[in-house]
């Protein structure tokens, strides 16, 4: 008969037929063990429905039966899985109030938890395990990259009117730098160092640091004249 099973499933058929009965045959082939057998065993990847011919007396005869998967539990992992340092992700954007979730992790500090829709702020890349029990168990993962870097910005420094200073910044990833004058709102460079500015009056500076995903820092310096 027409069975209803968990995706992954097998089903063992059992065909019964008049004596006579010849040429069985099975379609389509997709997922049985044999196709002229009575007992085909079905595995297959998708719902199927399954035709038997044969023929008795010279006259067709034919049957049919379906394997229909039952569906899991739903789990819609974020589109966004590259993260800044302090960011948080939602881990699942669709799931069904009925099953049960279980959520485990290579992150030191995640745990088990069993929200269907958990919130975390890593401070680490990892990857997120789930399992979602509707009477059928669907397990699934995720994994989530956290860019985190650190800027460090050459302190306050005082100079002689006319006299230029160095305003310098280091940082442990790629990216990029502009550095702007808070007094004037100018961006005096794109370089992680920038020589020779000559403030005419004591000045902070303003260095912005995109890395990663978008991920910003940022840092001051204080020209003093």
């Amino acid at each position: 008969s027409d069975t209803i099973v968990c995706p992954g499933q097998s089903v063992q058929f059992q065909l019964t037929y008049t004596p006579g009965v010849t040429d069985i045959k099975w379609e389509p082939p997709t997922g049985l063990s044999c196709t002229t057998c009575d007992n085909p065993l079905a595995t297959p990847a998708t719902s199927q429905n399954y035709t038997i011919s044969g023929e008795f007396q010279g006259c067709p005869v034919n049957a049919s039966a379906s394997v229909q998967f039952f569906p899991l539990a739903p789990v819609r992992f974020p589109t966004d899985v590259q993260l800044c340092l302090g960011e948080s992700v939602t881990l699942n954007e669709l799931s069904d109030p009925s099953a049960n979730y279980t959520w485990t992790s290579t992150h030191p500090g995640f745990g088990t938890q069993t929200t269907p829709n958990p919130t975390f702020t890593p401070n680490q890349t990892a990857t997120y395990y789930v399992t979602a029990d509707n009477g059928c168990i669907r397990k699934d993962s995720v994994r989530i990259f956290v860019s985190s870097a650190q800027l460090t910005v050459m302190g306050d420094t005082t100079i002689c009117k006319n006299f230029t200073a160095t305003l310098k910044a280091s940082a442990t990833l790629q990216g990029s730098f502009v550095w702007i004058n808070n007094n004037t709102g100018q961006v005096v460079g794109n370089q992680a160092v920038i020589s020779a500015v000559k403030p005419e009056e004591t000045t902070v500076y303003t260095v912005t640091y995109t890395y990663g995903d978008n991920c910003v820092l940022t840092g001051q310096v204080t020209v003093t004249v």
